[in-house]
């Protein structure tokens, strides 16, 4: 059956640290005997690979680690072993999401470590080895929208204005942006005059949040360097609308 098929893989899951897998095969295993899923001529086969399973299992140095308690598989005791599988569960579930969150502080780190030793360079004058660490950083974080438009950002500074432009093209074909990057890559386009993509850019920060003000009196700003003064004055309306301050 494919209970037994999946037990049978336990040992090699485990080898290949897919913890999570084999805990979870080895539950659904001892839930089957609960239940009273396992045919008669199954049995045999089960208790040796279930016996096998809780083995792998507690000889894993990672799992000892997070579970110190023991692992085994003693007949007629298979509630207080699914208890148990299912505690370890709960724990490697809760450790990966901790393992994942500290990996992305570290890469954001790392991101935030590049940016700056290129802002660093662009300050000192080389611009040459400005690029070479922002074409680092492209290559080790790509379709990240918002990091282009902090490297735009970075060479709008500086009047680089033909780099920014690149990596706004780069950051403005990348889907699925967020608010607050369509508005930082309006505001870059704008610095630059390009009036039509910020003004798009915009727009689509006010799809996704339309009731902030700093997006309608940010769309006004363009209209009037365009000279659209009905246009601005409606988007002015609209921020003074929803804050008084504006």
């Amino acid at each position: 059956s494919s209970i037994l098929r999946d037990l049978s893989r336990v040992g090699s899951q485990i080898k290949q640290g897919k913890l999570l897998s084999a805990v979870q095969a080895t539950r659904a295993a001892v839930q089957a005997v609960m239940s009273g899923q396992l045919l008669r001529a199954e049995q045999e086969e089960f208790t040796r690979l279930l016996g096998d399973a809780c083995g792998h299992i507690g000889n894993n140095a990672e799992i000892r680690r997070l579970y110190p308690l023991a692992v085994e598989h003693r007949a007629g005791e298979e509630r207080a072993l699914y208890a148990s599988l299912t505690e370890l569960l709960e724990i490697i579930e809760e450790n990966s999401t901790a393992g994942a969150a500290d990996m992305l502080k570290a890469m954001e780190a790392r991101q935030r470590g590049m940016l700056e030793k290129g802002r660093a360079e662009l300050a000192a004058g080389d611009v040459p080895a400005a690029r070479v660490v922002f074409s680092s950083m492209e290559a080790e974080f790509p379709g990240d929208a918002g990091m282009n438009v902090d490297i735009a950002e970075s060479y709008i500074q500086h009047q680089l204005y033909d780099d920014a432009a690149g990596h706004l093209e780069k950051a403005h074909s990348i889907p699925n942006g967020t608010a607050n990057v369509y508005n930082r890559l309006g505001i870059a386009l704008r610095k630059i005059k390009r009036y039509d993509t910020a003004e798009a850019n915009f727009k689509k920060a006010l799809i996704l949040e339309p009731s902030d003000p700093n997006l309608h009196f940010n769309l006004g700003r363009v209209y009037l360097d365009r000279g659209y003064w009905d246009e601005a004055q409606k988007a002015g309306e609209a921020a003074f609308a929803l804050d008084n301050s504006f």
